[in-house]
């Protein structure tokens, strides 16, 4: 309330409310054993602190890689060493969700291809970056050969039958052979 004129309001700028927001990132889904990276960039008049500080690579890091084998939450306090805040403290916590997944390789040994959508592609599951695959007839003549196979076999040209596969993973050095039946309807 004024009783004789205009207010007396100060004029000066109070600075921030509150330090640097923590931000614990967006968590996520990983495979059991997998890692996911946690929180945002850094600021750099900020310390990171992290708890609990299972599986993770740094505790103190604003973005630590956290190599999982449970479902957990994780807490981020984030302190701000200007203290130019009122409040040099702010935290947030993030959900990380483990579950189990199936990483085997699996080539399957028949293929349908008839348009249903239904294993109508010889697609290798699970299959690694830059896997070279080699198919042969009866009569042992190549009819497709990819250095880096990406379920790209044109099964459509060729006819009804068992065919023999030959495919090589660089990452393993392991190499796999067998047959793969086409059916036609």
């Amino acid at each position: 309330r004024t009783y004789w004129g205009l207010p007396n309001n100060p004029d000066y700028e109070l600075g921030p409310l509150v330090a640097q927001p923590a931000n614990a990132g967006s968590g996520g889904t990983v495979c059991l054993g997998g890692s996911v990276k946690l929180g945002v960039a850094a600021h750099t008049s900020c310390t990171y602190s992290w708890y609990p500080v299972i599986g993770l690579d740094d505790e103190t890091l604003a973005q630590p890689t956290a190599t999982l084998t449970q479902s957990m939450w994780y807490y981020l306090t984030v302190t701000d060493t200007t203290k130019s805040a009122g409040c040099n403290e702010t935290r947030d916590s993030v959900w990380v969700q483990v579950v189990e997944c199936d990483t085997a390789l699996f080539i399957p040994n028949i293929i349908t291809p008839n348009n249903d959508n239904k294993n109508d592609h010889f697609v290798i599951r699970n299959l690694p970056p830059h896997s070279a695959l080699s198919i042969f007839n009866r009569w042992g003549h190549q009819v497709f050969s990819s250095s880096s196979y990406t379920h790209d076999w044109p099964v459509e040209e060729v006819d009804a039958g068992v065919y023999f596969y030959v495919l090589r993973i660089p990452a393993s050095q392991a190499t796999h052979r067998g047959t793969v039946t086409v059916v036609r309807e």
